[in-house]
């Protein structure tokens, strides 16, 4: 996304409608909400050879074979895609995560759903994206389109030895799905008093937890969207 596009995404949201609804909390899932496919393998494949994240996987061969079979999601993330980057400069991280965010905004967001994000933009509404994705670009893309937001998946970093920063191949907290979701968006809320989580959006078993504590969750997996709930 160019950012001419970028700033019509913006220019399209509006101003505020009005206080009132300016109280009002719109939460969206990413992945498969937001998006028509998957964005964090794409961005791994990116940083690391795939070489690197199958030996990663086959060191702990057993364990993440199990992971996959349960559907393990949190340690599969934790220990095979986090742990794969171990070492990486967070500077280079950042500027590939910066055009990953553009790649992401040109050619797989869902039409119906951003049509809806900019619905409740336009409305005054406080939006959050609240994924399990990483942060690392989640946070670029949110800022494309005009959402300040983000509570999401964070890779853990450390000072190298040049005196700048690397990852250590481990998420900082939780990864953000199912009850982690809830628990960020709670912690989040907690300091900006007066709102109220009027609406979420989410695709998955991972945005249960989330949706439930909406005055209205929108599930959108197999529904399209109008402009307008």
């Amino acid at each position: 996304m160019s950012d001419e596009l970028a700033s019509s995404w913006v220019a399209q949201a509006g101003p505020n409608a009005s206080v009132q609804a300016a109280h009002h909390v719109v939460a969206f899932d990413f992945d498969g909400t937001l998006t028509v496919r998957d964005t964090v393998w794409p961005f791994i494949s990116l940083l690391v050879p795939k070489r690197k994240v199958l030996k990663v996987f086959l060191s702990g061969l057993t364990r993440n074979l199990r992971a996959v079979v349960q559907r393990d999601r949190d340690f599969l993330k934790l220990n095979v895609l986090a742990k794969s980057l171990e070492g990486l400069p967070v500077e280079k991280v950042n500027l590939i995560a910066e055009k990953y965010a553009d790649h992401v905004l040109k050619y797989w967001m869902r039409s119906d759903t951003c049509a809806r994000l900019r619905w409740h933009q336009k409305a005054g509404h406080t939006v959050v994206i609240v994924s399990a994705s990483f942060e690392s670009y989640l946070g670029p893309i949110a800022h494309k389109i005009g959402v300040e937001h983000v509570l999401a998946s964070r890779l853990e970093v450390v000072a190298d030895s040049d005196g700048g920063h690397c990852f250590n191949g481990k998420l900082f907290g939780e990864n953000c799905r199912g009850v982690e979701k809830i628990q960020r968006f709670r912690e989040w809320s907690a300091a900006q008093p007066g709102l109220v989580f009027r609406y979420a959006y989410g695709d998955s078993a991972g945005d249960q937890e989330l949706l439930s504590a909406s005055g209205e969750a929108i599930w959108v997996k197999h529904e399209t969207l109008h402009p307008a709930p």
